[in-house]
């Protein structure tokens, strides 16, 4: 024979392990994100910058497959040694015409996918170096 103590003591386990699956199964249907959210002005309010900025010079350029832009690049005061190859999503070999040595590429600093082991970026934007 139970004692209504150890009853009762049941009894509210269950209710409370009901509750606790009922947050935790509210919380995944409610589709909750941690990505940046909008503000009442209608941008996207970041917690850090989403952008890489490079300053140097362009050493080569070429296709990488059918659609990708593969650049050697060297920053600027440094040795050749440490040059780097950043590849970019799409073909924006347009955003390089007209440009000269040093220019300053600005990047999305997470890859969007990746190809044959490096990351693919988001060129957003390609200008001259002024004031040397």
């Amino acid at each position: 024979m139970k004692t209504p103590l150890v009853t009762r003591i049941a009894g509210l386990f269950m209710i409370s392990t009901l509750i606790a699956l009922m947050i935790s199964c509210g919380v995944q249907l409610s589709h909750a994100t941690t990505q940046g959210r909008k503000n009442s002005f209608g941008t996207v309010a970041y917690t850090e910058n989403p952008f890489i900025y490079n300053v140097g010079a362009v050493l080569e350029g070429r296709a990488n497959g059918d659609s990708d832009l593969l650049l050697k690049f060297s920053p600027l005061g440094t040795y050749s040694e440490f040059s780097e190859y950043i590849q970019f999503c799409g073909f924006p070999h347009e955003m390089f015409e007209g440009k000269k040595n040093p220019v300053v590429l600005t990047y999305s600093r997470q890859a969007h996918r990746i190809i044959d082991g490096r990351g693919c970026h988001q060129l957003i934007r390609v200008d001259n170096m002024e004031g040397q």
